[in-house]
């Protein structure tokens, strides 16, 4: 029984390679005239995310943060997460509307087993709109540096609308097309 000479293996692998290379370019061909529609569903399922973390994390914000007694200093019993940083950064006013939000988000901390938490406040968090891509920045307690995160792109338009504790975002996104879609979502706030 003979065996395969080392000639043969190489060019029945290079047959394979093409053979395989020749069908993924076949099928890169087909799929091209769908790759349009996909990136745009693409696009929309980042900014539906984006108005999910937005709503949730307003959900979860602070009118007044760790400013309990609304005097603007850090009093002794308002630092609750220890950073000597008075966490109150609510930027948005009541009545009024902004293409950019600011906040502490609330934080309950369970401690054993203890029935009541521990609240405490995160550092401010920044939505904004920069060049068609919504950003969510906060600085790191420690370090002192911007962490920005980009959410969604191809964005056109961001607004929060605040009416009490009721704040309404809208969100505009450009289609490939030309069309645009808009998001629109109310939170209440929590505190």
């Amino acid at each position: 029984m003979r065996g395969f000479t080392i000639v043969e293996l190489i060019l029945a692998s290079l047959f394979g390679v093409l053979l395989v290379g020749a069908a993924t370019a076949s099928v890169v061909r087909e799929s091209q005239g769908s790759g349009v529609l996909v990136q745009e569903d693409v696009s929309s399922l980042y900014v539906e995310d984006a108005m999910e973390t937005i709503a949730e994390e307003i959900g979860m914000a602070s009118l007044v943060g760790e400013d309990r007694d609304g005097n603007g200093e850090l009093g002794s019993t308002e630092d609750l997460n220890l950073n000597e940083t008075l966490d109150s950064d609510w930027s948005l006013a009541d009545g009024t509307s902004a293409t950019a939000i600011t906040f502490n988000r609330r934080m309950d901390l369970w401690f054993g087993s203890s029935a009541r938490p521990s609240t405490a406040y995160s550092s401010a968090i920044r939505y904004r709109l920069a060049g068609g891509r919504i950003l969510r920045e906060t600085t790191h307690t420690a370090t002192g540096r911007t962490l920005r995160t980009i959410l969604a792109h191809e964005v056109q338009s961001l607004r929060f609308t605040r009416r009490g504790r009721l704040v309404h975002v809208d969100i505009i996104i450009r289609l490939r097309d030309g069309q645009t879609r808009t998001l629109a979502r109310s939170v209440i706030v929590r505190d």
